[in-house]
């Protein structure tokens, strides 16, 4: 799956001085994590990722949603090894000593600024923080996610100490953090949608489909790595692509089934989003985070359109 571009431009971006915080944003299955951890391993020999996966790490709150307690000696050294024998050196969080964690943890001091002194220690460090919206989940007030944000903001904009992407696929989360936190002037945004058709079309055939078939897969899943991937899988077993329709009549019993829960106002707001005419401003926040939330569609908080959550979800919604 190519990704050439994007990768380069983060490479380029992680080697000048730090100055923003980095959001990588797009759909659901648009290959962000992916994208982060390649990343990692063409950069980590250079420098010190720390890598926060929240999807796999729930903090508690805010005390420990970025330190963690150091290993001992034999630990890290073992974890060090292990590292460099599979090319994947990141750090799933910032390390202190255990003392200082328990103090962390229970609230006694601040949950960062005590962090400053161990990222001065790492070689040009590099912070992500992938599917970051889950911290809600664990949570977080925003009065917290504000914080940890500010914080962010200090780590790059003003003290020019490391670099930081924030990944996310629910951009009312990007939109609510903005407003939250002091990002207006110290934020940069890069959009990661679907691949092109060029490159949909390279690795279809690599993968035995013809041409007729590629355009077809096209047709119906466009360019989304997750629905192309899954397409490859069923026709290797198969040998069809009979997938395609199952898959658009599956999303669309699906919606059908969503819509007759949600009130008598959601097909219009559907039919309006299938047809590429619906903007934020014209839907409320609550159905705006129901559509999200059921990934149906996507926002961008850049300029405030709202589309279908993929080309199938499209094809289904057209179908209404």
């Amino acid at each position: 799956m190519d990704r050439k571009t994007e990768l380069w431009q983060l490479g380029q971006l992680i080697n000048t001085p730090p100055n923003f915080v980095q959001f990588v944003y797009g759909p659901k299955s648009s290959g962000k994590s992916t994208l982060m951890m390649r990343l990692v391993r063409a950069f980590g020999r250079r420098r010190d990722f720390i890598f926060y996966d929240f999807r796999a790490r729930s903090p508690k709150g805010i005390s420990d949603v970025l330190a963690l307690p150091q290993d001992n000696i034999f630990v890290r050294f073992r974890t060090y090894l292990k590292g460099k024998l599979r090319h994947d050196p990141g750090s799933p969080g910032i390390k202190v000593p255990k003392k200082l964690y328990e103090k962390i943890r229970t609230g006694k001091i601040d949950p960062f600024l005590p962090l400053i002194p161990y990222l001065r220690k790492m070689h040009k460090p590099v912070i992500i923080l992938d599917e970051v919206q889950a911290l809600r989940f664990s949570g977080m007030s925003d009065d917290e996610i504000a914080r940890l944000m500010n914080f962010l903001v200090t780590l790059t904009k003003r003290m020019h100490l490391a670099h930081v992407i924030v990944v996310t696929s629910d951009c009312l989360f990007i939109d609510d953090a903005i407003k939250l936190a002091a990002l207006e002037e110290a934020s940069e945004f890069n959009y990661l949608g679907d691949l092109g058709e060029d490159a949909v079309r390279e690795w279809l055939q690599d993968e035995g489909l013809t041409e007729e078939q590629v355009m077809k897969v096209y047709q119906y899943f466009g360019g989304r790595p997750y629905d192309l991937w899954v397409t490859l899988q069923n026709f290797a077993a198969t040998g069809n692509l009979n997938h395609l329709e199952k898959t658009v009549m599956r999303k669309l019993s699906r919606v059908r089934m969503l819509a007759s829960h949600h009130g008598q106002k959601t097909i219009p707001v559907l039919k309006r989003l299938a047809s590429g005419n619906l903007t934020a401003d014209k839907v409320s926040k609550e159905m705006l985070k129901w559509l999200i939330d059921n990934e149906i569609a996507f926002f961008d908080p850049l300029d405030g359109t709202v589309y279908p959550i993929s080309n199938a979800m499209s094809t289904a919604l057209k179908r209404l």
